[in-house]
């Protein structure tokens, strides 16, 4: 019930609504008639959604991640945790994070490039550069949360040694 709680609460909530309020109102607020990338948008909404479908349907099969609260490795590696569990559960980590970082990378493109005439960075409203700030922040710090859960994937299913300090891991 932990990583499932962690993960809805942070990967399928805070982020998400934070960002889906982003794409509404950013575009409006600084005079663009659309977002930058309509459809980096769209397939970000679709693996945002194919990663929440994915921990639902493993809770709900009786087949969520068993590796605690912050899945720190090596409890979250192959040989604390064997089984299938933590496999999706990193896979759906890596899918949401990918629509996260889609969605930042758009937010950030709309306000510098789709600015209407007139709209300088001096005039943008303060809730739009929270936004270019939060989708800065985005940028910098989900690409490590998606090469971490991508390389425990990758050491519970092929067999590499990221997390492994006996064979050099870290």
């Amino acid at each position: 019930i932990f990583p499932v709680h962690a993960t809805i609460m942070i990967f399928l909530f805070a982020v998400p609504v934070l960002e889906a309020m982003g794409i509404y109102l950013v575009p409006l607020m600084v005079g663009a008639r659309d977002v930058a990338f309509p459809r980096l948008n769209t397939f970000s909404y679709f693996v945002y959604l194919f990663g929440g479908v994915m921990l639902v349907t493993v809770l709900l099969l009786n087949s969520a991640p068993d590796v605690g609260w912050f899945a720190y490795t090596p409890l979250s590696g192959p040989d604390y945790t064997p089984g299938k569990r933590a496999d999706f559960w990193a896979q759906l980590i890596t899918f949401t994070e990918v629509a996260a970082l889609a969605v930042a990378v758009e937010i950030v493109v709309t306000v510098f490039k789709m600015r209407a005439p007139g709209m300088t960075l001096n005039r943008i409203p303060l809730f739009v550069w929270a936004m270019v700030v939060t989708s800065f922040m985005v940028i910098f710090a989900m690409p490590a949360v998606v090469t971490a859960s991508s390389f425990l994937l990758m050491d519970r299913l092929v067999g590499t040694h990221f997390y492994n300090p006996a064979e050099g891991g870290d």
